[in-house]
């Protein structure tokens, strides 16, 4: 677990960033696995913080960047974002954008942008402030989220048996996702568990 996972919005830190990025010499690409982020989030937020990018360095560019063809056919033809384009070669989008202008290929406006990534933004792991592991993902227009012990629920019940119950951690510790330790309740069930004061955790 990252000592960043619990807390909230943490690449808007000018502090965070600067540590990552200046002080420990992280690429954008490794702070934003660090800080479960996409490399386009660390990208804009370093930029709003004054916070001056690196070069990219020619060594570490992917081949694909420096073939202006293909950069352009993925880019233009079939209108791939250069966060998808960067997830694809293992680099940052920052350095995707940087090769789109050494190529003269226009980019798209920072809306255009944005709902692109979000079409194309794999989902993503991440925990939250109060310790629930989960998976997230862009769908339908709006930002969708699974718990990490719904997903085993089902996997170990089925999604019928699960539904719209609760699923309850036995020993009240919200990341210990172990079969053995999740139990599928009924609203009522659950409510009798935490009024007879056993505790847990559930989602």
């Amino acid at each position: 677990m990252s000592e960043y996972s619990g807390r909230k919005y943490p690449w808007r830190d000018p502090e965070v960033l600067r540590e990552l990025y200046i002080g420990r010499e992280l690429s954008i690409h490794d702070i934003s696995d660090t800080l479960a982020c996409s490399s386009e989030t660390v990208g804009r937020w370093l930029d709003e913080h004054g916070i001056e990018t690196r070069e990219p360095n020619w060594e570490k560019t992917p081949d694909e960047l420096r073939d202006e063809s293909w950069l352009r056919e993925q880019y233009i033809e079939y209108n791939q974002s250069a966060e998808f384009l960067a997830e694809r070669l293992d680099c940052a989008a920052p350095t995707v954008r940087t090769w789109l202008d050494k190529h003269g290929i226009e980019r798209r406006s920072r809306t255009e942008a944005v709902k692109l990534s979000a079409l194309h933004e794999p989902a993503r792991y991440d925990v939250d402030t109060e310790g629930y592991a989960r998976w997230r993902v862009f769908r339908d227009g709006q930002r969708q989220r699974v718990a990490v012990h719904r997903l085993l629920a089902v996997s170990e019940y089925g999604y019928e048996e699960v539904g719209q119950k609760v699923v309850h951690h036995k020993n009240g510790i919200p990341w210990d996702n172990r079969p053995a330790n999740i139990e599928v309740l009924t609203a009522e069930e659950h409510g009798r568990i935490h009024a007879n004061g056993k505790g847990g955790e559930s989602a």
